[in-house]
């Protein structure tokens, strides 16, 4: 079935900044259908949801018939420039980035609704894009996050050298010895030094607040309704997508028209599936994608 995709790569210029991000498109004939859009985590790229065989989520929702936008957010994969020290951009940058993917693809979809899904931070960025733009979340049928959270409050000795060590510590250094994140201890990806410093800002428990401008965003999510939404965790995910997490940060959006799933054993799924296996094993599209794609369909405003 791999060779009745087709592969697109659409760059969107960036307002006020010379540079580009990319979105690839993966589709099955008629270009026309029903758009899902997709942004990854911190320090990854798009092809946490597409392989160049075809395999993944993004080839999976392609295949039963969605038009699905991979995006690379500022600075990593095929967007332009890279990032470096030259290159420096912030969480809200990347925030606003997104209303430039939403008109892109309203542009390329004017009668439909959209879907977003997103991995890690990505669900961060994309909530408090909807919670910064409400207007459009008329546009937005739901949304899908895989291991999306915020806040990390699981204590262990796992999580201290992922985040208090190294989050924390060996990226706020290697950003004042380089300028910027290199992939060299996490990720497929750099950051930008002042990216870092907005996400490691909100790791742990405290207000909802953008540190640049100020916006309360739970204050917001309060007086406002979010799409429906899917949170996603895996049996085998303590420290970056913690059930305990994943729900609190439902809670601090106000989400109310959404739910949980935990893909473990336990609970009926093939794995215990990690913070990327839950996208990337090969068990997935036998597994839970059919039972999400089944959601999406499921009492969908289109």
């Amino acid at each position: 079935m791999s060779e009745q995709l087709n592969k697109q790569d659409i760059m969107i210029n960036l307002p006020g900044v010379n540079a580009k991000i990319c979105m690839t498109r993966i589709v099955k004939g008629d270009e026309s259908s029903r758009p899902v859009v997709l942004i990854p985590g911190n320090m990854e790229n798009a092809r946490i949801f597409y392989s160049e065989t075809f395999k993944g989520f993004a080839p999976y929702l392609a295949k039963c018939g969605f038009t699905v936008y991979c995006v690379d957010t500022r600075g990593k994969g095929k967007s332009f420039p890279n990032t470096s020290k030259d290159f420096d951009y912030t969480q809200k940058d990347l925030i606003h980035d997104l209303l430039e993917v939403y008109k892109k693809v309203d542009q390329l979809h004017p009668a439909k609704s959209q879907v977003w899904g997103s991995h890690s931070w990505g669900g961060v960025l994309v909530n408090c894009f909807l919670l910064r733009y409400p207007e459009l979340i008329s546009k937005i049928d739901s949304l899908i996050h895989f291991g999306v959270k915020r806040s990390i409050q699981a204590k262990s000795l796992k999580k201290f050298m992922m985040i208090n060590l190294g989050m924390k510590y060996v990226l706020r250094l290697q950003s004042a010895i380089d300028g910027y994140i290199k992939p060299h201890f996490f990720g497929d990806e750099s950051e930008s030094r002042s990216y870092i410093k907005d996400v490691n800002s909100w790791i742990d428990l405290g207000d909802f607040v953008c540190p640049e401008d100020g916006l309360n965003y739970g204050e917001a999510a309060s007086k406002i309704n979010l799409p429906r939404g899917l949170y996603i965790a895996g049996g085998n995910d303590p420290v970056l997508g913690n059930m305990i997490d994943i729900e609190y940060f439902i809670k601090e959006c106000h989400h109310k028209n959404s739910e949980v799933w935990k893909m473990s054993r336990a609970n009926g799924f093939l794995e215990d599936y990690t913070h990327t296996s839950m996208l990337t094993s090969k068990s997935a599209v036998d597994d839970h994608f059919p039972k999400i794609l089944n959601w999406i369909e499921s009492n969908s405003n289109t």
